[in-house]
């Protein structure tokens, strides 16, 4: 038995609390300093003495490998994050470890991501409870480095209905941001469906349809074709349908308190997990350099598709809006890596499975 160890805290807290039972934990690191975890996996490793692996995902790996990944995923993915978990699990494979622990679902159910905050200091404005609001807006500004105002803005803008949003965001979006990079007939054709509406705060919604909607069902399907490429059942603690009942029947004070997250966890965790992970404010997310990929490595091969005739014969697609951004992110002017990914893969995807 392995585990998928990334050094955030859902992930170390299984390592610290089974590693009687796991023999390995497999890792995706990287050079650059940004987005390794390294000096984080290494505190759970000093810690249990599990015998760690490493993979260092590359850009021109990812696309020596895009024609295998693109197949067994079967539909176009978001993300190159999905290429790090496949590396992760090959090396598992080749270490013949049969069964992998990950850490899924803690983020749903917890309220780990740092967007959850807008929902829940909108709640608290909801709620008439401003002195709780500034309170709670000042700790989560100097947890993450953010600026006071536009954090304040962003908060109130959660309070206003999604109609009025969607026209906001229509209004302000900035060129190389959200979906312009899609056909305007096509997004009037194709709305995103109304999702369900359960619960009585912003907060508890958005984790309601992330577990059930959104967000998690996607990264679930990912690992499921990720680890069955290499014969390895994925398995996830925090997803155990009784631990899940508990954490939704838990009070929001147990999920964000102030400027933290997961408090219940952290609480439960004192004394088992290194106080340096324990504590950590930051979150990464699995991310890879992919910005960096397709400014150097990957940006001829780029060029390449979204040049191609195929690529622009397709009725999605904004071209020219599409090659002006792609220039502004190599000029690193700006940074879109998770739009570009999602032209190239989606052409990718398409001349597989389409043509």
């Amino acid at each position: 038995v392995g585990t998928c160890l990334s050094g955030g805290l859902d992930s170390s807290s299984i390592v610290c609390v089974a590693n009687n039972l796991l023999q390995q934990s497999f890792s995706a690191v990287y050079e650059e300093e940004k987005y390794d975890e390294r000096k984080f996996i290494e505190e759970v490793v000093k810690k249990t003495n599990i015998q760690s692996h490493y993979t260092f995902p590359k850009g021109e790996d990812l696309l020596e490998d895009s024609d295998k990944l693109i197949w067994h995923q079967e539909e176009p993915f978001c993300s190159t994050s999905i290429y790090a978990q496949w590396q992760v699990f090959k090396v598992a494979r080749e270490n013949n470890v049969k069964v992998m622990l990950d850490g899924q679902g803690g983020d749903e159910t917890l309220a780990g991501y740092h967007s959850y905050y807008l929902y829940y200091l909108a709640d608290l404005l909801k709620s008439f409870r401003p002195i709780s609001f500034l309170q709670t807006l000042i700790s989560h500004c100097r947890n993450h480095s953010l600026s006071f105002l536009p954090a304040l803005a962003q908060a109130i803008g959660f309070t206003f209905p999604d109609s009025v949003k969607l026209k906001v965001k229509k209004i302000t979006r900035k060129e190389t941001a959200g979906l312009n990079w899609l056909n305007e007939d096509f997004t009037q054709r194709y709305q995103y469906p109304s999702l369900p509406i359960k619960y009585k705060t912003h907060l508890e919604n958005i984790l309601y349809q992330a577990l059930f909607y959104n967000g998690l069902p996607s990264l679930l399907h990912y690992e499921d074709r990720n680890s069955m490429a290499f014969s390895i059942e994925a398995r996830v603690p925090f997803l155990d349908y009784r631990l899940v009942e508990f954490l939704f029947s838990l009070p929001i004070s147990q999920k964000i308190h102030y400027g933290t997250t997961k408090v219940v966890l952290r609480n439960s965790m004192e004394g088992i997990l290194p106080e340096k992970i324990r504590n950590r404010r930051d979150k990464i997310g699995f991310a890879t350099p992919e910005e960096n990929w397709f400014r150097t490595s990957l940006k001829k091969p780029i060029e390449e598709i979204i040049h191609s005739k195929s690529f622009q014969k397709r009725p999605y697609f904004n071209v020219e809006f599409i090659k002006k951004a792609f220039a502004t992110h190599c000029k690193d002017k700006k940074n879109i890596s998770q739009s570009i990914w999602r032209w190239v893969n989606l052409e990718l995807w398409m001349r597989k499975f389409i043509e």
